[in-house]
């Protein structure tokens, strides 16, 4: 999962990690703990070379614009549905604050925060974790 931010620099979106999840030598944060962590967060900084050129001419359309920084949201699989709902909370609260996008874990859908809202994520992860 990751969310692509409008205008949010990555310095905006690092010091409200530093208040929603422990760091873990800069680069890195865990929610909701260090011990027994559900999502590693980091930034995506290579999203605009790694995404091919249609895919992210969509997400500029969908953004008004190029991004301006993204944030990796990466769901420790053990975890299963506990990790993506964890996930899905924090983007909310990012959305909520910054305009952007939520690229879905597939890779093919995004959602908006009124998306998410409506549970477009939940019914996204009973596809992937149908018995969670």
């Amino acid at each position: 999962m990751c969310v692509h931010f409008a205008s949010a620099t990555w310095d905006d979106i690092a010091r409200r990690l530093d208040q929603w999840a422990i760091g873990s030598g800069g680069e890195y944060w865990h929610y909701p703990d260090s011990d027994d962590y559900l999502v590693l967060l980091y930034e995506y900084a290579d999203h605009a070379t790694e995404l091919e050129p249609e895919v992210f001419g969509r997400l500029c359309d969908l953004l008004g614009r190029r991004p301006a920084s993204a944030l990796c949201l990466e769901l420790r699989r053990s975890k299963g549905r506990a990790a993506h709902d964890a996930a899905t909370g924090l983007a909310r609260g990012f959305l909520r604050e910054f305009k952007g996008v939520v690229e879905g874990i597939s890779g093919s859908v995004y959602w908006s925060l009124a998306d998410l809202e409506s549970g477009a994520a939940g019914r996204d992860a009973d596809r992937w974790w149908p018995h969670d």
